[in-house]
């Protein structure tokens, strides 16, 4: 329809305690990590009018557990296939049995109907962490989280997003007193 939304998106958690964004196109609905329960993803899902059973995939960006903590549950109970680089999975080792593991590379873009998403490398304390540009018709959304540092090649890919997802926190105490 004229006047639709091309990608619509919800950041169903963000912090310490659990990360998941929701992202939609006309015909695919995807996450990008799950750090809730399956039990919590199901109620925020259903927040925003969505139901686990309508996830076609889940992208995982690395192996932390406020990523992953639910990944393992969700994709084995609702056969939905996870994409996630070989070194996270590798890493990722509270995931368990995954039924359908798709393996993907920073750089090649990942093709679901109507949407492309492109993981690209990141700097952070984890086995091949990546983030995502996701593209839908002539629209971009640049996801951006637990980044070390912002670099050159970083700018470079998200640059004319036109949505830009960027989870942070500052805690300076942490940050003097802490293993960063």
């Amino acid at each position: 329809q004229k006047g639709s939304p091309i990608l619509k998106f919800s950041v169903l958690s963000s912090g310490s305690r659990g990360n998941c964004i929701y992202i939609e196109s006309d015909f695919k609905k995807i996450i990008i990590d799950s750090g809730l329960s399956v039990k919590e993803l199901g109620r925020r899902l259903k927040s925003i009018n969505r139901a686990l059973e309508e996830l076609d995939a889940v992208f995982i960006t690395h192996e932390h557990s406020d990523h992953i903590g639910g990944v393992g549950p969700l994709v084995r109970k609702y056969s939905i296939p996870l994409y996630a680089t070989n070194g996270t999975i590798q890493a990722g080792h509270k995931l368990g049995n995954i039924p359908i593991f798709n393996p993907i590379r920073s750089g090649e873009t990942v093709q679901l109907e109507d949407l492309e998403i492109e993981p690209y490398s990141t700097s952070h304390d984890a086995q091949e962490s990546v983030a995502y540009v996701i593209r839908c018709q002539n629209r971009k959304l640049g996801h951006a989280t637990d980044m070390g540092v912002v670099t050159h090649e970083v700018r470079e890919v998200l640059k004319n997003s036109h949505v830009l997802l960027l989870e942070s926190n500052h805690d300076v105490e942490m940050l003097d007193f802490g293993p960063y």
